[in-house]
């Protein structure tokens, strides 16, 4: 986002002075050590034995996943480098998570036989299995990163796949990345599944069954839709 250094892991999500800013930005305040850093993964495991909690593990998680798609937007959106956005975006995103996957509040005794003679109500379950896809996709060499991950219902990781190849366009990028996560999802072909996107154009296009609003991505959803007609996805 800088431009003032080569683009390592380290830097994207540690070193560059805005994702600094907005790591210190965070509730949490944490001080990137600049002098200190190595490799990223050293650099993660210190920071994750600041304290030794799933949901701080959670916090750490989200901003990094914050820092990565906010580069992005500032790359192929041209938005200018937001580091308050970033920690507040991160640190909302977080807690919604750890609000949606802590147990829920016990009945007290007193009201249990109250409510064993209610009728049942409806409630949300969690969907068996969630894919999550992303693409990256550089104008220049028309190069891009797609990936599929699928989680259970518990936040586990149980499967991914990524590819690189050459493509036209960022929406055809994308495209790619759902169809991807569409293959993966007929690994599992007993089970519901819920596939996420953050590309809003593609979403539109398949909820309303119109045409993609980049003719390189037009081919690519078709086979999509296709998919999505072999089986039930949300």
């Amino acid at each position: 986002m800088c431009s003032h250094h080569d683009e390592s892991i380290e830097h994207a999500l540690l070193t560059c002075l805005w994702i600094v800013s907005a790591w210190f930005a965070h509730p949490f305040s944490y001080k990137v050590p600049l002098q200190t850093i190595t490799s990223f993964d050293r650099s993660l495991f210190s920071v994750s034995q600041l304290e030794k909690s799933s949901d701080f593990a959670t916090h750490i998680s989200f901003v990094l996943w914050r820092c990565w798609k906010h580069r992005c937007d500032c790359l192929y959106k041209h938005i200018p480098p937001d580091p308050i956005r970033i920690a507040l975006s991160s640190y909302h995103a977080a807690n919604e998570f750890i609000a949606a996957t802590k147990p829920g509040i016990p009945i007290p005794r007193q009201l249990q036989r109250l409510t064993q003679s209610l009728p049942c109500l409806s409630r949300w379950i969690p969907p068996p299995m969630s894919l999550n896809t992303d693409a990256s996709w550089f104008k220049d060499s028309l190069l891009c990163g797609i990936a599929a991950i699928a989680r259970d219902s518990n936040g586990r990781l149980v499967a991914g796949r990524a590819i690189k190849m050459m493509v036209p366009s960022a929406m055809a990028a994308e495209a790619l990345a759902i169809r991807e996560a569409m293959h993966l999802a007929n690994t599992f072909p007993l089970q519901d599944i819920f596939i996420s996107s953050d590309s809003q154009d593609i979403i539109n296009s398949l909820r309303q069954n119109s045409p993609a609003s980049d003719w390189t991505a037009t081919n690519i959803l078709s086979q999509v839709e296709y998919l999505l007609s072999t089986r039930h996805f949300n």
